[in-house]
């Protein structure tokens, strides 16, 4: 039988341990997701202003396995950019699967002997550092040879103690931050203007590199590749060649638009 707790942790402080200092953290769980939205929402504007890419389809690609939730983004009527992607992230963050605007923490939570085991479903990489701040890592998984940072004695306690986690029957005990399907718990619902827009600035990648990489992309498309190994293998020389990327810059006068506050806050569709 396969066990695998990459993200297992631990404590022997008691479950109001837990609660206290779970609470005491929720802000900076709040900051991390926040960031990781706004990471997402800069990542789109790049790509539309700088590559010529869809916004509605990347964001459709998110929901292609639930025709319900696409069934909601296709209502979804805005030309302007920001509040599209606002409309929509709202419905992706309901989503079954993992996209980068699921961005809550579910910790799930069982006392077996003299420690508490908790469980928490890692959507934001930065959440597992905050966990680690006040609960033990102890983490276990059998498909291959033993931590050898971790005693014997101890790696098999945590095998024993995640065997039987979570087995008991119509129980589960959980700490829900940010639960997208209640109106007043789920962030988006409330994370736009100022505090969304200079957040999507500060994800804005320089404008030098904006220039390269748009460059990069530019010279990928002139060529005709039906292999995804020689795609992969160009990329890799460009990413490495600047004087080949930079000369194509300045024969071809490849620019890219100023992104700022107001470009973020009024940009439309192209018709």
């Amino acid at each position: 039988m396969s066990l695998r707790a990459y993200n297992g942790m631990m404590t022997k402080k008691g479950f109001k341990y837990i609660q206290d200092e779970t609470i005491k953290r929720i802000d900076k769980f709040k900051e991390a997701s926040k960031d990781q939205i706004a990471e997402r929402y800069a990542d789109l504007f790049i790509k539309y202003l700088d590559l010529d890419e869809s916004i509605k389809l990347d964001l459709k690609f998110d929901a292609i396995n639930e025709k319900d939730i696409l069934s909601l983004i296709d209502k979804i009527n805005s030309k302007n950019i920001l509040y599209y992607i606002f409309q929509t992230s709202k419905i992706l963050s309901k989503s079954k699967y993992l996209n980068d605007f699921t961005v809550h923490l579910n910790l799930t939570i069982e006392e077996i002997e003299n420690k508490i085991l908790v469980y928490p479903n890692i959507l934001v990489n930065e959440h597992k550092d905050i966990l680690l701040e006040y609960l033990e890592d102890w983490y276990y998984q059998n498909q291959c040879n033993p931590d050898d940072r971790v005693p014997e004695d101890e790696w098999n306690e945590r095998s024993k103690d995640w065997y039987v986690f979570n087995e008991i029957s119509n129980y589960l005990c959980q700490i829900q931050l940010f639960k997208p399907d209640e109106i007043f718990n789920n962030l988006l619902n409330d994370f736009r203007g100022d505090d969304l827009i200079n957040r999507i600035l500060k994800f804005i990648p320089s404008k030098e590199k904006r220039i390269k990489d748009k460059a990069i992309h530019l010279i990928l498309k002139e060529y005709e590749m039906n292999d995804v190994f020689d795609y992969l293998k160009l990329k890799k020389e460009l990413l490495s060649d600047n004087r080949k990327v930079q000369n194509y810059i300045d024969e071809m006068k490849v620019d890219v638009v100023d992104i700022n506050y107001d470009l973020i806050k009024d940009l439309e569709f192209k018709k």
